[in-house]
């Protein structure tokens, strides 16, 4: 692989200002109220270094932080994979629930973005979403069906149980980023009783 001139680490480097700054204020202001003269400004450099980096203006930029996090929060879960399906099932619940919360807090501005943006749902991230959430059911019932092997669990729909468990998550990580409601996973008290809740069904094959 050919070594990075110094120029190549340069623009990279600008890129990825532009890509930081960008989501900042995308998260602060909205992705509407905030201007690609705003995103410069607060840099320090002219607007035409954007359009150089990113020739679609704001919607590329917000394109491309969309496509190059989401692949990596999806890398960052599918490596613990691993590790979670070494645990028992109660472990295992709560390892899911911690991991997910760190990676997905790390990309809080996104996801409150995505959550508040109906204009970016509608006319960039279907697909993505829709792939993301896919890969995650189905890791999730992939981890359930490791478990029923071991005899921690019953056999079951292991879709339908994953889709419920993705459904419960979504809505702890929305609480928690939005600040609407209360989200029962935080406290570690309720999340312990509804480990072993679920635990409970999932063992009587429920």
């Amino acid at each position: 692989m050919e070594k990075k001139t110094r120029r190549q680490e340069q623009a990279q480097e600008r890129r990825q200002r532009l890509l930081a700054a960008a989501l900042a204020l995308f998260s602060q202001r909205g992705y509407a109220a905030t201007s690609v003269h705003a995103i410069c400004d607060g840099l320090g450099v002219a607007d035409s270094l954007l359009y150089h980096y990113f020739p679609g203006g704001k919607k590329e930029l917000m394109q491309v932080l969309i496509q190059e996090n989401m692949l990596q929060l999806l890398n960052e879960l599918n490596a613990q994979k691993d590790f979670l399906e070494n645990l028992p099932v109660t472990e295992m619940l709560e390892a899911l629930y911690q991991g997910i919360d760190r990676t997905v807090m790390r990309y809080a501005d996104l996801f409150r973005i995505i959550i508040r943006e109906g204009e970016i749902r509608e006319w960039i991230l279907d697909d993505q979403l829709r792939l993301v959430m896919k890969k995650r059911q189905q890791w999730f019932a992939h981890l359930l069906a490791v478990q029923a092997e071991r005899g921690q669990i019953a056999p079951m729909d292991f879709e339908s149980a994953a889709e419920m468990l993705d459904s419960l998550m979504l809505y702890h990580l929305a609480a928690e980023l939005m600040g609407v409601g209360d989200s029962r996973l935080k406290d570690d008290h309720n999340r312990k009783r509804w480990i072993d809740y679920q635990v409970g069904l999932w063992q009587r094959g429920q």
